[in-house]
C-alpha cells in the first residue's frame, strides 16, 4: 500500500478536523482495497450533559478507528449571540462548521468521557461502507449549510444523519439508551423532532448519487454479506437441531424417570401384598393351634 496515498494519511491522521466534503472526495479517490479494508460497524449517537447539550456521532469503523461526526457553529461568540435572543427563531443564522474526526477506537471511550456525554442510541451495521456513510453526511452538510437555533443545529445534523442510515441500511440492532437524557431537548424541553419528508428528501438525494456513482465495494460486500447469512442460517438451523436433540433427550430421562417411579410403587405394592399374606399366614396358624 503506498505511504503517500492521500486517504490512508487521512484515515491516519488523528488529530486534524475534516469537512465532510473533503474527506468524501478523498475517499471517492481511494483505491478499492481500502475502500473494502474499512467499513461501518456501528453508529453511536451521543449528547453532552452541559451546555447547550451538544449532540453528536460516532461511527465505529474495522481496523480500530472511529469517526466523530458533529455539528457546530464557526464562531462561540456568535452562537452565544443567537442563544441570547429574546427571538431565536427571528436571529441571523451562523455558518455551521461540520467536521469529521478520526479517532482510534481505543482512545474512543476516554475522548467522550471528556466531552462530558451520554449515550443516546445505538445501530449495529454489516454492510455499510465508509464512503459512503461520509458521503451521507456531506449530503446533509450540504443541504442546510447554516446553522440555525431553531432548526439546522446539531440536533437537526445528528437527527437526520441518523434518520437516513437507518432506513438507507437497516441496522442487524438496535440499543436504546437508559439515560434520562432526551433526543432533541435542551434543559428537558424539546427543541428539535426531525420531519419524514426531509428525511426521504435527503434519501432520495443519497440515492441520486449512489447511483451516479456507486461504491465499487457495495456489490462485492453484498455477495460476502449473503455468504455470511446463509452461513448464520445453517447455524441457526444446526442450532435448532441441537435443541431438538437435547429435547429429545430431556423427554428420553423423563420416560425414565417415570419408569423408574413406576417400577418402584409396583415393588412397594408388591412388598405390602407380602407382607398382608405373611400376617394372614400367621393369622391361620395361631388359629389352628388355639383349637
Amino acid at each position: 500500500m503506498p505511504p503517500d496515498e492521500p486517504s490512508l494519511r487521512v484515515l491516519n491522521d488523528y488529530r486534524s478536523l475534516y469537512s465532510p466534503q473533503l474527506l468524501s472526495g478523498a475517499l471517492f479517490d481511494a483505491p478499492v482495497h481500502i475502500r473494502r479494508k474499512f467499513r461501518v460497524t456501528s453508529l453511536i449517537w451521543y449528547k453532552g450533559r452541559n451546555g447547550v447539550e451538544h449532540e453528536f456521532l460516532v461511527a465505529h469503523l474495522t481496523e480500530s478507528r472511529c469517526l466523530l461526526i458533529e455539528r457546530c457553529s464557526d464562531s462561540d461568540e456568535k452562537l452565544s449571540r443567537v442563544l441570547l435572543t429574546s427571538s431565536p427563531s427571528s436571529a441571523t443564522p451562523v455558518s455551521a462548521e461540520d467536521s469529521i474526526r478520526v479517532i482510534p477506537s481505543p482512545d474512543i471511550g476516554l475522548f467522550i468521557i471528556k466531552k462530558r456525554a451520554d449515550q443516546l442510541a445505538k445501530y449495529e451495521f454489516q454492510n455499510i461502507s465508509l464512503f459512503d456513510i461520509v458521503r451521507l453526511v456531506a449530503i446533509v452538510s450540504n443541504n442546510k449549510p447554516e446553522y440555525e437555533v431553531t432548526g439546522s443545529m446539531c440536533y437537526w445534523f445528528a437527527s437526520t444523519i441518523v434518520n437516513v442510515a437507518i432506513r438507507e441500511w437497516t441496522p442487524t440492532a438496535s440499543h436504546p439508551s437508559s439515560s434520562n437524557w432526551k433526543l432533541g431537548t435542551l434543559n428537558g424541553l424539546p427543541v428539535h423532532h426531525h420531519k419524514e419528508d426531509q428525511i426521504m428528501a435527503i434519501k432520495a438525494i443519497l440515492h441520486e448519487e449512489i447511483a451516479h456513482t456507486p461504491d465499487p465495494v457495495g456489490p462485492i460486500e453484498t455477495a460476502f454479506q449473503k455468504c455470511g447469512q446463509r452461513a448464520q442460517e445453517e447455524a441457526e438451523r444446526a442450532q435448532e437441531g441441537e435443541q431438538r436433540a437435547r429435547e429429545e433427550v430431556r423427554i428420553g430421562r423423563e420416560e425414565v424417570r417415570i419408569g423408574r417411579e413406576r417400577e418402584q410403587r409396583l415393588q412397594e405394592q408388591i412388598q405390602q401384598m407380602a407382607r398382608q399374606l405373611q400376617a394372614f399366614q400367621r393369622q391361620q396358624q395361631a388359629g389352628h393351634h388355639t383349637r
